[in-house]
């Protein structure tokens, strides 16, 4: 039987016909910035490639923007969905980082932390409500910088691995929090 592609309203692609079905996206590549507050939430997509952490828009700038980022995972559809976020300041970043879910009272995210590929910490949120039960991951101050990396990859519809994979030995135990955050869904 041939395969057939089709694309469905969120733009992905489904190979149907006999054989593995499969769900993807092409990479949007983005640099995102917090809108100089701490307050600003950036919605992922499936396929997005973020990069963050700038005032100049520069890869490897010495100043960053010093605000707090809020990265909101969007309710997975299907097995391997992925979105990677990307520091891209020259220094490590002065304010905290966060990643939530646009639904967790339904999605949660497991994380494994490593610092120079050595795990430093794991955990799991919780399922709730924003700014009452644990369900955002928390990243303190000054333990990101250029090269550090988040990639997250759906395992079901309900759940996300988050991979946080830092190179300069910024990150060590306890830098990482599964925290409640604030009601309106940013990091606190």
């Amino acid at each position: 039987m041939p395969k057939i592609l089709i694309t469905d309203s969120k733009g992905l692609y489904q190979q149907t016909g006999i054989g593995l079905d499969c769900k993807y996206v092409a990479n949007r590549v983005a640099v995102v910035d917090a809108n100089s507050n701490d307050t600003t939430i950036t919605k992922c997509a499936s396929g997005d490639h973020l990069f963050f952490g700038l005032t100049t828009g520069i890869a490897g700038a010495l100043t960053n923007d010093d605000n707090a980022y809020t990265f909101q995972l969007p309710v997975p559809t299907a097995i391997g969905e992925k979105i990677v976020i990307q520091a891209m300041n020259a220094t490590a970043y002065a304010s905290l980082l966060g990643i939530s879910s646009a639904d967790p009272s339904t999605v949660i995210m497991r994380y494994i932390a490593k610092s120079n590929g050595v795990t430093v910490e794991t955990g799991v949120t919780a399922a709730g409500v924003d700014g009452t039960a644990n369900t955002m991951i928390k990243i303190s101050a000054t333990h990101f910088a250029i090269g550090d990396k988040i990639t997250c990859t759906s395992l079901s519809e309900t759940l996300w691995l988050v991979e946080i994979d830092e190179c300069g030995g910024l990150l060590a135990g306890g830098d990482i929090a599964i925290d409640p955050g604030h009601a309106s869904g940013y990091i606190d």
